[in-house]
């Protein structure tokens, strides 16, 4: 038996802990530069707005309803997600985190896992004060209907091996788990319409018009367990960083500051991973969107001497690709890098003649940002407070638990 343990509207859920004056009011969460919609409370939900609407559509709707706007503070929802995953490590055997808000657990053997499941669903709330709904069921994507079920009654929902037939005939084939749009629409074509129909499809006819996945999934369906629960946390393959700035650039110099900011973070990801990289690449670009401006999209690699995972030996590298790609006369949109080729640290062979570049600083840096937040230690040309590339957060809340300052006085 496998239970899927999903936050309720997670970052919505996450602001109210904080905010009471958000309870039972419509609420959204917008993306990066407060683009869209990424997270709705229910009442915002019943509102009719959807998930990725564009903000400048929701503005009547805002001021009507008197809906409660909040730019992403993904530093909060982090934490929160952790305080969460880390109550549940300690109560089962084997999680498997899937995302900020989701992971699967073993409850294989448990005597009583309905009991379990709403003792710690109210431990959960008791402890850190965010709703979680539980499913359980005899697969991964059984229990993926189990916890959607969940959500709507008593947050805790058990689909026996006697009720599954009856759970998958009014499934949709669209509501099922790895089931995109595209995909439903062949589906349809071919007379699937239903999660039971799927299960009833011959095997060899899904292998061949479609995928070894969707075959996996059939089987899951029928209760097989195919898809394994995970507790092993895979090093990244590739460390992205890139954004979309709050404004247009037309300066080298603040594309350069930008450029610095994300080696930072990218480097630092590299080093709590415990790895290294021997790959670049840098990326700028103006807006597609943009009708009226001038188009201009390049990126650049470069292979360094050996495998690092120094600040400042990469950064050295993102200011010579800059300095290649760059061209003035343009309004720059977004800019990011990517760090690949990458390896565990120590498992490779250096240069006979150059020494390793890995600097003992750049540890010791990670150490006081991790203690006493980020970027309290940065790079020189990042110490003014704000960047006007920087993106856009009109609405954010504060860091309640991660910053002394933000932390809440109980008067």
């Amino acid at each position: 038996m496998i239970a899927l343990i999903d936050i309720n509207n997670c970052y919505v859920s996450c602001e109210r802990i904080f905010q009471p004056e958000l309870n039972n009011k419509p609420v959204i969460v917008l993306s990066n530069n407060d683009g869209c919609a990424i997270a709705r409370s229910n009442e915002a939900k019943a509102l009719g707005i959807k998930m990725g609407q564009p903000l400048f559509q929701l503005t009547d709707i805002i001021k009507r309803h008197d809906v409660r706007v909040r730019s992403a503070n993904f530093t909060l929802y982090g934490d929160m997600s952790h305080r969460i995953m880390t109550i549940i490590a300690e109560l089962t055997p084997k999680i498997e985190i899937y995302s900020i808000d989701e992971c699967f657990v073993d409850v294989t053997g448990m005597p009583d896992v309905e009991a379990w499941s709403k003792t710690l669903r109210k431990t959960i709330y008791q402890w850190t004060g965010l709703p979680v709904s539980i499913g359980i069921a005899r697969t991964k994507v059984l229990s993926k209907l189990a916890n959607k079920v969940a959500k709507s009654c008593s947050g805790v929902y058990l689909i026996s091996a006697h009720d599954e037939r009856d759970i998958l005939a009014v499934t949709k084939i669209d509501d099922l788990w790895g089931i995109g749009k595209k995909l439903s629409i062949r589906l349809k074509l071919m007379g699937i319409y239903t999660a039971m129909q799927l299960v009833n499809s011959p095997d060899q006819l899904v292998k061949d018009k479609f995928s070894v996945v969707l075959s996996r999934l059939q089987k899951e369906l029928r209760g097989e367990s195919v898809f394994a629960l995970d507790d092993h946390i895979e090093a990244k393959k590739q460390i992205v960083c890139s954004r979309s700035f709050g404004h247009l650039i037309t300066d080298k110099d603040q594309l350069h500051q930008a450029l610095l900011r994300f080696v930072s973070l990218a480097t630092e990801k590299l080093r709590r991973q415990k790895s290294e990289a021997r790959c670049l690449q840098v990326v700028i670009n103006t807006n597609p969107y943009s009708k009226n401006a001038k188009q201009y999209h390049r990126s650049a690699c470069v292979i360094l001497p050996t495998h690092t995972a120094n600040t400042t030996v990469i950064a050295r590298y993102a200011t010579q690709l800059l300095n290649q790609l760059f061209r003035p006369n343009y309004e720059y949109q977004r800019a990011g890098i990517m760090l690949m080729d990458i390896a565990p640290a120590q498992c490779h062979q250096y240069d006979l003649i150059e020494a390793p570049s890995n600097d003992p600083l750049d540890e010791v840096k990670d150490m006081i940002n991790r203690r006493f937040g980020r970027n309290k230690i940065m790079p020189a040309r990042l110490v003014a407070k704000k960047q006007p590339w920087e993106m856009r957060q009109d609405m954010l809340s504060k860091k309640f638990t991660t910053r002394w300052i933000d932390l809440l006085t109980a008067k």
